[in-house]
């Protein structure tokens, strides 16, 4: 593949991130506002004020993609150096997971 057809690509493959993450945005915000509010006891004005700081970094995590960086997503990175770990939580969450078929 030329240099010129991996960066189409690659700009491709931006393109589709930001439309899947268009689409299941509002989806995955209200999960995430509904657990703040029942379990935390977030109110209107505190959920909005989390809601507009996720949005800046979803902007910011978009805008990597965009530009076809290779480095881990920064925040990931900095949540790591404050000792948490995103990727470990999230693999040992799906150990748990019991999906009911009925």
């Amino acid at each position: 593949m030329s240099k010129e057809e991996k960066r189409a690509l690659q700009a491709e493959v931006a393109r589709q991130s930001r439309e899947i993450s268009d689409k299941f945005a509002l989806e995955i915000d209200a999960t995430i506002l509904w657990s703040l509010h029942e379990k935390f006891g977030f109110g209107p004005e505190r959920c909005k004020r989390f809601y507009d700081s996720v949005a800046e970094s979803r902007e910011n995590l978009l805008k990597k993609y965009e530009m076809q960086d290779e480095s881990e997503f920064i925040l990931l990175y900095k949540l790591k150096e404050a000792g948490i770990d995103l990727r470990k939580w999230a693999e040992e969450q799906k150990k748990h997971v019991v999906i009911h078929v009925k």
